[in-house]
């Protein structure tokens, strides 16, 4: 591979890696995965990546040396690689999941609020934390219409169905 050619593709690929973080942490919300186990792929994938690209980095960018070099290689591994790994991760489960629609209640452990986006920062929206499984907890965010009467609701009803790896995806929630 030529310098311009490897310098194209590191190129693409941090845009293809930045993409795919934006999309993740949308579909992140609407899908029951453990932050510790995606953060575990993205971890791993960056250490395969800095194996596999740190003596080609070194001669396709000369002008960096020492920690420098390391820098911009772990950075360009982990947005490249694992961001990219995760990605495809994330995506593959929500896409192909099966079609099967389950209805679960849980119970409101915690309640907490956030501001609203950009021109609605007086629109609080409430937060909502449930005991997903015996072992994982997921905050659940609902439109600013029930931050008044966030305190009248103890229960969550969830539609949820399996994802491709086992992960399951929400279809719906309603507060009860």
């Amino acid at each position: 591979m030529t310098e311009k050619t490897a310098k194209r593709v590191y190129t693409y690929s941090l845009f293809l890696g930045f993409a795919l973080l934006c999309w993740q942490i949308l579909i992140y919300r609407k899908t029951i995965v453990d932050p510790k186990l995606l953060s575990a792929i993205v971890i791993i994938a960056t250490i395969i990546g800095v194996v596999m690209i740190s003596r080609n980095y070194s001669k396709i960018y000369p002008i960096y040396s020492g920690i420098k070099l390391m820098f911009f290689t772990v950075l360009q591994s982990l947005i490249s690689f694992g961001f990219i790994v995760s990605g495809i991760f994330i995506l593959m489960n929500f896409y192909l999941s099966s079609g099967q629609i389950e209805i679960q209640q849980h119970t409101i452990i915690s309640r907490s609020s956030m501001s609203g986006g950009k021109r609605h920062r007086n629109e609080r929206k409430p937060i909502f934390e449930i005991q997903f499984n015996s072992y994982y907890r997921k905050q659940l965010v609902f439109s600013h219409q029930f931050y008044e009467r966030r305190n009248e609701f103890k229960i969550i009803e969830l539609e949820v169905k399996e994802g491709f790896f086992g992960f399951d995806i929400l279809e719906n929630k309603t507060l009860k």
